[in-house]
Protein backbone atom coordinates (compact mmCIF):
# COMPACT_ATOMS: atom_id res chain seq x y z
CA UNK A 1 0.00 0.00 0.00
CA UNK A 2 3.20 2.40 0.66
CA UNK A 3 4.43 2.14 -2.56
CA UNK A 4 1.34 2.86 -4.37
CA UNK A 5 0.44 6.10 -1.88
CA UNK A 6 4.27 6.94 -3.13
CA UNK A 7 3.53 6.21 -6.48
CA UNK A 8 0.46 8.71 -6.42
CA UNK A 9 2.54 11.76 -5.22
CA UNK A 10 4.91 11.20 -7.99
CA UNK A 11 2.20 10.91 -10.67
CA UNK A 12 0.51 14.21 -9.22
CA UNK A 13 3.79 16.00 -8.95
CA UNK A 14 5.19 15.16 -12.49
CA UNK A 15 1.98 16.16 -13.30
CA UNK A 16 2.19 19.70 -12.04
CA UNK A 17 5.65 19.98 -13.38
CA UNK A 18 4.75 19.44 -17.09
CA UNK A 19 1.30 22.01 -16.78
CA UNK A 20 3.36 24.63 -14.68
CA UNK A 21 4.55 26.71 -17.41
CA UNK A 22 1.16 27.11 -18.46
CA UNK A 23 0.09 27.81 -15.49
CA UNK A 24 2.39 30.49 -15.02
CA UNK A 25 1.18 31.70 -18.33
CA UNK A 26 -1.69 31.89 -16.86
CA UNK A 27 -1.34 33.26 -13.93
CA UNK A 28 1.06 36.22 -14.76
CA UNK A 29 2.51 36.32 -11.20
CA UNK A 30 4.59 39.27 -9.92
CA UNK A 31 7.72 37.16 -9.34
CA UNK A 32 8.12 34.84 -11.92
CA UNK A 33 10.27 32.63 -9.04
CA UNK A 34 8.13 32.31 -6.76
CA UNK A 35 5.93 29.05 -6.20
CA UNK A 36 2.31 29.04 -7.26
CA UNK A 37 -0.09 28.53 -4.32
CA UNK A 38 -2.84 25.76 -4.58
CA UNK A 39 -5.33 28.36 -4.99
CA UNK A 40 -3.59 30.17 -7.58
CA UNK A 41 -2.93 27.11 -9.68
CA UNK A 42 -6.39 26.11 -9.09
CA UNK A 43 -7.83 29.28 -10.47
CA UNK A 44 -5.75 28.73 -13.82
CA UNK A 45 -5.86 25.41 -13.72
CA UNK A 46 -8.52 24.25 -16.51
CA UNK A 47 -6.94 27.10 -19.23
CA UNK A 48 -3.53 25.91 -18.30
CA UNK A 49 -4.72 21.99 -19.09
CA UNK A 50 -6.48 23.30 -22.42
CA UNK A 51 -3.38 25.33 -23.80
CA UNK A 52 -1.19 22.55 -23.40
CA UNK A 53 -3.71 20.20 -25.08
CA UNK A 54 -3.99 22.34 -27.75
CA UNK A 55 0.10 22.44 -28.55
CA UNK A 56 0.50 25.66 -27.56
CA UNK A 57 4.13 27.35 -26.75
CA UNK A 58 4.81 27.77 -23.17
CA UNK A 59 8.07 28.61 -21.79
CA UNK A 60 10.47 25.81 -21.27
CA UNK A 61 10.97 25.87 -17.74
CA UNK A 62 8.67 24.75 -14.84
CA UNK A 63 8.24 26.64 -11.85
CA UNK A 64 6.79 25.48 -8.66
CA UNK A 65 3.42 24.59 -7.47
CA UNK A 66 1.85 24.15 -4.68
CA UNK A 67 5.23 22.89 -2.59
CA UNK A 68 5.64 21.99 0.76
CA UNK A 69 6.02 24.78 3.81
CA UNK A 70 9.53 26.02 4.08
CA UNK A 71 11.59 23.79 5.74
CA UNK A 72 9.52 20.77 5.77
CA UNK A 73 10.60 18.33 2.77
CA UNK A 74 8.41 15.69 4.27
CA UNK A 75 6.30 13.43 2.13
CA UNK A 76 3.22 13.93 4.43
CA UNK A 77 3.89 18.08 4.05
CA UNK A 78 3.96 17.37 0.37
CA UNK A 79 0.54 15.61 0.32
CA UNK A 80 -1.39 18.16 2.54
CA UNK A 81 -0.43 19.84 -0.42
CA UNK A 82 -1.72 17.92 -3.31
CA UNK A 83 -5.05 17.72 -1.30
CA UNK A 84 -5.17 21.36 -0.66
CA UNK A 85 -4.57 21.80 -4.52
CA UNK A 86 -7.30 18.95 -5.09
CA UNK A 87 -9.75 20.79 -2.57
CA UNK A 88 -9.65 24.28 -3.77
CA UNK A 89 -9.98 23.20 -7.57
CA UNK A 90 -13.52 20.80 -6.14
CA UNK A 91 -15.00 24.06 -3.96
CA UNK A 92 -13.62 26.37 -7.61
CA UNK A 93 -15.72 23.99 -9.83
Amino acid sequence: MHRRYYRRVIECRDGLVRISPYLALEAATADAEAPLTPEVAARHLRTALRAYASGEDAPSQAVPVALPGEGDGSLESDVRQLIRLSETLTAQF
